[in-house]
């Protein structure tokens, strides 16, 4: 199965082992499929069977084929930069820039949702697929992709049930419960994600700390290294942080070989968004995410992390 990265965040990349036609890559996270973790969203034992009710749920559309402007080709800064100097802030002072740079701290602290909508391109710019991923707190999810060749999939989760529904081109199609470590890792990114750099104070047993400061495509900058756990193991990832703006550049894992590359901007209620992120794989682009829309605090009944209809 070819693999490529849909990150952050993020992020499909458990599901490799769950989704025999999923074109994601692999992050450097590795769940373990032990046992949860002690957080709250891990506790609850996935059903054994899907829900009846959506038995019958209809074949999305395919994404419509087109082109874009492709990313550039090679990664602007090969690897992970080790910090080469002792930062000149604390670690709560770099994250307060981070968030500075991305809004109001009372618009951060009052978000609920998040919903992002946008398309895939691959590595000529050739749109592959069409996304839309929402989030509510505390680490609710659904995250669905539907793929110009006719294949789809989806992921959703709440405090109870947590289930992928997917669908090759040749029309099989697959629901199943999420697996633990896929709920762990997913769960991660959504809590990262809704929480503005301040993810790792909302998950048991994880951890944020500054590595000090790194030059990043030759920009100064503050590597931040975040620790989740995944069951009894844990997942890494790695933030710079632009040490003049307080900006977001990348989010590295793997130990460099995958980066996610920020660019441009996308404003919705008072916050700053990336406008498309750039995914590399040993320093070669692999795909982009381009964001169309993004809604802040939008209402979701409670089948939307349950339902697996399109």
């Amino acid at each position: 199965m070819k693999r490529f990265l849909l990150v952050f965040a993020a992020s499909f990349a458990a599901l490799c082992a769950q989704i025999p036609d999923l074109q994601v890559p692999d992050t450097g996270a590795k769940p373990v499929a032990a046992q949860p973790a002690k957080q709250a969203a891990t506790a609850q034992a996935a059903p054994a069977k899907a829900p009846t009710a959506q038995a019958q749920a209809p074949k999305p559309a395919a994404a419509p084929a087109a082109k874009v402007a492709a990313a550039p080709a090679q990664s602007p800064q090969e690897g992970m930069p080790e910090a080469t100097q002792k930062a000149d802030l604390s670690l709560e002072q770099v994250l307060a820039k981070a968030r500075a740079y991305a809004g109001k701290e009372n618009a951060l602290k009052a978000v609920k949702a998040l919903e992002y909508e946008g398309r895939v391109a691959d590595q000529t710019g050739a749109v592959i697929a069409q996304f839309k991923y929402i989030y509510q707190k505390p680490y609710f999810f659904r995250r669905q992709e539907v793929r110009a060749n006719g294949g789809f999939a989806m992921l959703c989760k709440d405090d109870f049930e947590a289930w992928v529904y997917s669908g090759s081109a040749n029309g099989e199609t697959r629901r199943a419960p999420m697996a633990f470590g896929t709920q762990d890792f997913e769960r991660n990114l959504a809590i990262d994600r809704l929480n503005f750099f301040q993810g790792a104070s909302a998950i048991d047993r994880a951890e944020v700390s500054l590595a000090g400061v790194a030059q990043w495509a030759g920009r100064k900058a503050y590597r931040l290294d975040y620790v989740y756990p995944v069951g009894l193991g844990k997942m890494t990832m790695t933030r710079y942080i632009d040490a003049e703006t307080g900006r977001s550049l990348a989010v590295v894992s793997d130990g460099g070989k995958t980066q996610a590359v920020d660019s441009g901007a996308l404003e919705s209620g008072g916050i700053k968004f990336p406008k498309e992120t750039s995914i590399y794989r040993d320093g070669k682009l692999q795909m982009s995410l381009m964001y169309e829309k993004i809604v802040v605090n939008g209402e979701y009944p409670p089948q939307t992390f349950t339902s697996l209809s399109f």
